[in-house]
């Protein structure tokens, strides 16, 4: 279990750590600590014990990583599971920003030969939240790609368009509006809803066919949205391609996972 980092500065001892680079210095693990508690102090710039998104992108900003995808890849940094804002409540405590690193000072602390910089630290940490969220995005649209090949010899008689899918997409995985839906555990809610969706009990999907879908609100946002789903209803001609490409979907994905732990077991 790691360390309450809030416990580690209760006696005010963070304030004599100088948070700089310690390139060059083989820091043991109880400064690394108090170093990365420091940091966390020196991003809280309204002093209210969190961090919130903005003040974790200006630390990000600090250590030179670049987000690809700002929105999406702050919202996978910021929801890791177990991690940063463990317990969902929007922001970033002391305890789950200590707890973060722990894994990667627990790599370097067995590796004598390694020196153990801070700022290192943190880049290998972010940077292998990003890289996980990288390949399972990968992993989800070329699943996404390879099903529309199941079902493409329908388009002009069955369907017509692709607006469909990639509202399926949306729904199920890259804009998922459903509020207790966390961007970690999005990949198996979408495997949820795919398996709901091919046996034609995916309640979203059966709005959208049925026309029963209204706007939320009076903005024009909430209106536009409607007619593009709307225009999905046009769309489909046969609404049990829809079943068909969710199908596609879910086994192709169910084929990457097999695949991805017979490599892991072969590397073993």
């Amino acid at each position: 279990m790691p360390p309450q980092f809030s416990r580690l500065t209760s006696d005010g001892s963070a304030a004599m750590v100088r948070r700089t680079s310690s390139v060059g210095q083989n820091c043991d693990m109880y400064t690394i600590r108090l170093q990365i508690n420091q940091a966390f102090q020196e991003a809280d710039k309204d002093g209210s014990g969190h961090l919130s998104k903005q003040e974790l992108l200006k630390v990000l900003d600090t250590l030179n990583i670049t987000l690809q995808n700002p929105v999406d890849d702050m919202d996978v940094i910021f929801g890791l599971a177990d991690t940063l804002d463990a317990n969902h409540s929007g922001h970033i405590d002391l305890d789950e920003w200590g707890a973060c690193f722990e894994p990667a000072i627990k790599r370097f602390a067995v590796s004598p030969d390694t020196k153990m910089d801070m700022e290192d630290l943190m880049k290998v940490t972010f940077a292998g939240i990003l890289e996980d969220a990288k390949k399972e995005r990968s992993l989800v649209i070329e699943a996404f790609m390879k099903a529309y090949e199941k079902v493409k010899d329908g388009f002009g008689t069955r369907f017509l368009g692709s607006k469909w899918r990639f509202k399926i997409y949306d729904a199920f995985y890259g804009a998922i509006e459903d509020d207790k839906v966390y961007v970690p555990l999005r990949y198996e809610y979408l495997k949820k809803k795919l398996k709901e969706a091919s046996l034609d009990q995916e309640p979203w999907i059966k709005n959208v066919l049925a026309g029963s879908v209204k706007a939320k609100d009076d903005t024009k946002e909430a209106f536009e949205r409607l007619k593009s789903l709307q225009d999905v209803k046009k769309e489909l001609r046969d609404p049990k391609v829809v079943m068909e490409f969710c199908a596609a979907w879910l086994e192709l994905l169910t084929e990457q996972e097999l695949k991805k732990a017979a490599a892991e077991g072969a590397d073993k």
